[in-house]
């Protein structure tokens, strides 16, 4: 049997950071510190669910590292002797409001869009304000499941969102240039790289602000909360990815997109998606530098929507992450830029939209204390019409304290406005959130 992947000694080197929580079905998994016996803070940066350098390293490694634990283990088999698994819970109140051209039409907060509420009637009291109670339920079940084998489960546990939200697992095969994995699952939010391990921590949820998703990244072309973007959206996929020499992560895989009946396709050609990024020290600090290509095999699923067939819609773009420590003050820099972003799901049947744009993301932290400062920028191009581009800008700005390392307080501005270039109209929606989060 092959030992320990990384050694549970390495774990205890690794510096205290502060932790917080990311919205939106949080990637926080106390079964992994039941399984290594380490602290959240050994794998993660600044907040969860963002990974330092040892904490990537035990994701593409497939979760398979039991630090102290003890291992159930006969010929073809090698469990962890107990049970891992962890409950996440989030609770939230949000005040906001959306406004159409100046006039206001509802509030809620970030949570407007999971409901609508109708709008306020002339003299009608109304409350910008929505608590929920909790807003995210999880079990989270993960880690080894066998010499060669890793992976997570995330079970919803509140109404709405019950079921199955997503799993993925791995087979690692280890040589001595670094792990050769077959991987795959599904999932209903975070993206193609969330199924294959990938090392960076811009995509998915990671970067997501309490209110909007990123447009650009989620290459949303009506701003109406959907993803049709391969690095945040719903997606099954089936892939190869490989580490080699802990400096280049290169993944290859086919996808399924969400919309595509869960992932059970008939007559469906599967999706590529090709994946290259540098991981490593420059000057002293954790950098991730990369790209992706996705081109979307629409087939027939879109034949009679679109009255057309065999439809590519195309997206790529770079990525980039450095994170480190400038005199003891924690400080991480994220930039996503989605260069091409096609959605058919929202063209018509001789026009596809395009989404480009980018999402710079500055943290900070100190101890106990840490804030952040977003930019989500994207214009929407409607291809083979005369409709001028619209233009979507989102502020998020947003500060943590850590009451401890599982139990985080959250505060975050929102602030967004989408011009129409079209008709002239402009949307404006506003929230401030507190939230408080608890993992067990």
């Amino acid at each position: 049997m092959k030992k320990l992947i990384v050694s549970a000694a390495a774990f205890a080197v690794v510096a205290f950071s502060a932790v917080a929580m990311a919205p939106t079905s949080a990637l926080a998994n106390s079964a992994f510190a039941r399984q290594t016996g380490q602290a959240c803070s050994a794998c993660h940066f600044q907040s969860i669910p963002r990974l330092n350098d040892f904490g990537r390293k035990f994701r593409i490694n497939a979760f398979r590292d039991t630090g102290t634990q003890g291992l159930i283990e006969d010929e073809g088999l090698s469990l962890p002797a107990s049970f891992n698994a962890g409950l996440n819970m989030m609770l939230a109140i949000s005040n906001g409001k959306y406004e159409y051209n100046g006039v206001e039409e509802f509030g809620g907060g970030i949570f407007f869009l999971e409901d609508i509420p109708p709008a306020p009637a002339v003299g009608r009291i109304h409350s910008n304000t929505a608590v929920a109670w909790p807003t995210d339920a999880e079990l989270v079940v993960g880690g080894r499941y066998g010499d060669n084998f890793g992976g997570v489960t995330t079970i919803g546990l509140i109404q709405g969102h019950t079921g199955l939200e997503h799993y993925k697992l791995a087979f690692v095969y280890d040589t001595e240039m670094g792990p050769v994995a077959i991987a795959g699952g599904s999932t209903t939010s975070r993206g193609v790289p969330y199924l294959l391990n990938d090392p960076s921590n811009v995509f998915g949820n990671n970067l997501a602000g309490w209110g909007w998703q990123s447009v650009a990244l989620g290459v949303d072309s009506t701003w109406n909360g959907t993803n049709a973007g391969v690095n945040s959206g719903g997606a099954t996929a089936l892939g190869l990815y490989t580490h080699l020499n802990g400096m280049a992560y290169l993944a290859l895989g086919g996808v399924i997109p969400a919309a595509i009946n869960n992932g059970m396709a008939v007559n469906f050609k599967l999706s590529p998606y090709v994946r290259a990024a540098f991981t490593g020290a420059v000057a002293g600090f954790d950098v991730v530098a990369g790209g992706w290509y996705y081109a979307n095999k629409l087939g027939d699923y879109n034949s009679a929507l679109l009255g057309v067939s065999n439809q590519t819609a195309t997206q790529y773009g770079v990525d980039l992450q450095v994170q480190g420590a400038v005199n003891g003050v924690s400080i991480g820099f994220y930039l996503p830029w989605q260069i091409k972003g096609e959605d058919w799901t929202q063209a018509t049947a001789t026009t596809d939209n395009d989404v480009t744009g980018l999402y710079p993301m500055l943290t900070v932290a100190s101890g106990h204390f840490g804030a952040r400062l977003g930019y989500d920028y994207a214009t929407i191009e409607f291809k083979g019409t005369a409709t001028p581009k619209e233009k979507v800008k989102t502020w998020v700005v947003g500060a943590w304290y850590d009451v401890a390392q599982n139990v985080v307080v959250n505060l975050e501005y929102d602030n967004s406005k989408w011009d129409d270039g079209a008709l002239g109209n402009t949307d404006k929606h506003s929230a401030i959130t507190a939230a408080v989060e608890y993992v067990y």
